[in-house]
């Protein structure tokens, strides 16, 4: 009886020695304990057989879960992972691509929430979530702009309306009561010319009657000096408006009249709109003025003493010493270039006569005339007043020669 049980004994112990099984069972049971995470390993089931031939053909048959293992997979406990923070390699490359996607706070953290989500499931449903909210939010705004479209096309019907109502009464009026073309009249047209433009023969036949060319050039004179113009035909600098050219000078020195004048003299407003025709064209009446009031401006000398025109003494105070000297250099240099016979040429004659006598007799020359000119010119006494008092002649050498012996 023994002898027959050893057989049986010896395979049963030779199937339950077999290593190669264990082997093969290796992956699966990897697999199993990485499943579940309760921290407790699944035995496989033995094979009653003894022999491979019951085995699967990757070795082994899966372990059979019982009705708690299946439970527990089904709901997740709440000491199961959810989420698990980026690693720092992560982290870094996270933040190069929500760098260049150019996202702000709020979306880079919606978008990191997103990407520590942990589990492929998990990770199903968070893009699944994701892309909903895309879809809503673009769903909301294509509401939001069929509104407006619907709204923009109930003005342009109300706009349209309109325009046909007014041609519709443009038709109906009596064609003695026709709207005229807006033309500069001749008034406003002088106006120009007496504040910003020298009169010259070209346009001098445009002012009326009663308006002496004597007033028109003592206008001129006082209002083409504005000293806070930036310039004087140029309307914007680098897609910049001036706002001090001489054409906002113009239009602002005009709006200034009573509404009446304006009424009558600048182009009519429909409906509280300019003519556009019209403002075009009175925008062209003050450029061109401004243009002449630019091209008269090298007839002006000694600007607020003396009229060149008329010889007329302007009642206006002279200026400072320093202000005649920022003046000077530029006319001196012109006609230094173009004319060797002008006052300038006998200028540098005699100051080169300086030069010869001396050092000490150019520079007492020049310090006596400095003194003359710093009690004449001190920007309080009139050209009337400096005429009758004053001598402008240069000193001559015996002068300069006494001064430099009582030094």
């Amino acid at each position: 009886m023994s002898s027959q049980r050893v057989p049986i004994t010896s395979s049963s112990l030779q199937s339950l020695n077999n290593q190669s099984l264990l082997r093969g069972n290796n992956a699966c049971i990897t697999s199993t304990s990485s499943h579940f995470r309760n921290g407790r390993s699944q035995s496989p089931v033995p094979n009653r057989g003894g022999s491979d031939g019951g085995l699967s053909q990757q070795g082994t048959r899966s372990p059979t879960p019982s009705r708690e293992d299946v439970n527990r997979t089904q709901e997740p406990r709440a000491a199961e992972i959810l989420s698990r923070p980026l690693s720092t390699g992560e982290l870094a490359f996270f933040d190069t691509m929500a760098t260049n996607a150019r996202l702000d706070t709020a979306h880079r953290g919606y978008a990191q929430f997103h990407a520590e989500v942990y589990g492929n499931m998990r990770q199903h449903i968070a893009l699944s979530v994701g892309l909903a909210s895309c879809v809503f939010n673009v769903s909301n705004l294509s509401t939001r702009i069929d509104r407006l479209s619907g709204k923009l096309d109930t003005l342009i019907g109300l706009v349209e309306t309109q325009n046909q109502t007014l041609s519709q009464n443009r038709l109906n009026v009596p064609s003695g009561t026709a709207s005229v073309p807006w033309t500069c009249s001749p008034e406003l047209h002088v106006g120009l010319i007496i504040l910003f433009c020298f009169p010259s023969p070209n346009i001098y036949h445009l002012t009326i009657s009663t308006l002496s060319q004597e007033m028109i050039n003592e206008l001129a004179t006082k209002l083409i000096r504005l000293p806070n113009l930036e310039s004087y035909t140029a309307l914007e600098m680098n897609n910049i408006v001036i706002a001090r050219s001489l054409f906002n000078t113009i239009k602002t020195r005009i709006n200034q009249q009573n509404t009446s004048w304006l009424d009558q003299h600048l182009p009519a407003r429909v409906q509280g709109v300019h003519d556009t025709v019209g403002t075009r064209a009175y925008a062209t009446c003050i450029k061109n003025a401004c243009k002449h009031s630019r091209e008269q401006l090298h007839y002006l000398l000694l600007t607020g003493i003396h009229d060149p025109k008329t010889g007329e003494v302007l009642d206006t105070p002279v200026p400072t010493i320093k202000t005649l000297w920022h003046r000077i250099p530029q006319p001196v240099h012109g006609s230094r270039i173009w004319g060797s016979s002008s006052i300038w040429a006998c200028a540098d004659k005699h100051l080169n006569s300086l030069r010869a006598k001396g050092n000490d007799f150019t520079v007492m020359f020049y310090k006596i005339v400095y003194n003359q000119d710093l009690e004449v010119f001190n920007g309080r006494n009139f050209f009337s007043d400096l005429r009758e008092n004053c001598e402008f002649k240069l000193p001559s050498d015996e002068v300069v020669q006494t001064a430099i012996d009582e030094e």
